[in-house]
């Protein structure tokens, strides 16, 4: 939700500073420009990373909309109430029926049921771990590429312009055209700085943050799972996965 209300809040403050320059908004709406900055960095991914890769970029997108931020007390609080539950006594009959958003846990709970050892589950958690790690680390890898090529077409797409605008000097009304020409050329500047700076960038840093958070949910599970493995106390088990939290959050626990 916060991604959505930060861009709106672009988009106004946009419309805004455009507004203060001029009351002919169509001036910034130019097909030349779409074509030379938009269509181009998407068929820049397509060239780069193959197909999957504008899926990839639109998984992207929708995930980090999508996801929420902090969810650490509330994934924290599952590992809490299943050790709780169980004490360590997992049978098959409860991970089956162990309903969960950390599907991570319901993993882990489910190796505990299946007589898995303490360093067998503890591997196999950690190998999920790291390939979810390098999945994270491709998506990344995609938007951070990415990010750089919306100002390079904008670049182009000006060249482009300034190469018709100056082929007319000399000709008759040259004087006339000029500022129009100018003002399309530099437009593709515009669309270029607007989505490299202002939509890929944030939107690659604040995938490595929820990229970041995930993980640290994960260890913060696989921690917790092989606590319940070795069937210590619950209040064992919170004292030591809220080290994961914040420090605001450690007070909001002990104060509540």
């Amino acid at each position: 939700m916060s991604v959505v209300i930060g861009f709106l809040f672009f988009i106004l403050n946009i419309v805004v500073v455009l507004a203060m320059v001029t009351d002919k908004y169509t001036i910034f709406l130019d097909f030349h420009a779409f074509l030379a900055v938009v269509i181009s960095s998407f068929v820049w991914v397509f060239i780069a990373f193959r197909p999957r890769g504008v899926m990839q970029l639109l998984r992207i997108f929708s995930l980090t909309i999508r996801r929420r931020e902090d969810r650490m007390p509330q994934m924290m609080e599952e590992v809490i109430n299943v050790a709780k539950s169980t004490r360590g006594e997992v049978s098959q009959q409860t991970a089956y029926a162990l309903s969960t958003p950390n599907l991570f846990l319901k993993d882990g709970v489910s190796l505990i049921a299946d007589g898995f050892s303490d360093e067998q589950i503890d591997a196999i958690m950690q190998e999920r771990i790291e390939s979810l790690r390098d999945h994270y680390r491709a998506d990344e890898k995609l938007l951070k590429a990415l990010r750089a090529m919306p100002p390079s077409f904008g670049l182009l797409g000006t060249t482009t312009g300034l190469i018709a605008l100056f082929s007319q000097v000399g000709g008759a009304d040259a004087a006339k055209s000029i500022g129009p020409a100018m003002s399309v050329a530099l437009t593709a500047t515009l669309y270029g700085l607007l989505l490299g700076f202002c939509v890929f960038n944030p939107i690659s840093e604040r995938l490595g943050l929820v990229n970041f958070e995930d993980l640290r949910i994960r260890e913060m599970t696989k921690k917790g799972v092989l606590l319940i493995k070795k069937k210590v106390s619950p209040s064992f088990i919170e004292e030591m996965l809220s080290s994961y939290l914040t420090i605001r959050k450690q007070n909001e626990r002990k104060g509540r």
